[in-house]
């Protein structure tokens, strides 16, 4: 009995030392740098921010999907709000090539002010070398603004663009 339970304490001991296993990232995982930064200027009444979308994570969670997660900074009005989105893409893994087309939503809340963004985004684009990614982004978006002066609505200048993506880590 004392040898099981001295065995089992120094397969506890070891397990514990042991570093834990890494998870290796697929090709299409990663940290990516936007050039140029994804950006557009929404005005509401007398209320105009910038929305700024500078980096990018990917991961594949599926065959045929991909995952994009985005820092998206909203500024003006004297503030700055940092947010995350995410979006889900439908990928071609042997072409490397990914599409989406959609609706999209966010807001932004603050003392005395709330405002949201809605509308379309379509996406087209590929991977293009291991570290470089290639993406057509076109958007139609609306903004809607709640201040203590009462509701504005407005729109955001519209994108259509390509941005380069290079992987600054995986």
């Amino acid at each position: 009995m004392k040898r099981t339970a001295l065995l089992t304490l120094a397969c506890a001991l070891l397990t514990a030392a042991l570093p834990p296993a890494r998870v290796r990232a697929g090709p299409f995982d990663g940290t990516w740098s936007l050039t140029p930064a994804f950006t557009t200027t929404c005005t509401a009444g007398n209320v105009a921010v910038d929305v700024t979308v500078g980096r990018v994570f990917t991961k594949q969670v599926g065959t045929d999907s991909l995952e994009i997660t985005s820092d998206v900074a909203v500024t003006g009005q004297g503030m700055t709000h940092l947010d995350v989105f995410a979006l889900r893409l439908h990928i071609n893994p042997s072409a490397g090539k990914f599409t989406f087309a959609g609706p999209v939503k966010g807001t932004v809340r603050r003392e005395g002010f709330s405002g949201s963004l809605a509308g379309r985004l379509r996406v087209g684009g590929g991977f293009v070398a291991r570290d470089s990614i290639r993406a057509r982004v076109r958007t139609t978006l609306t903004m809607t603004v709640t201040t203590p002066g009462g509701v504005s609505s407005g729109l955001c200048a519209p994108v259509d663009t390509t941005l380069i993506a290079t992987r600054s880590a995986e």
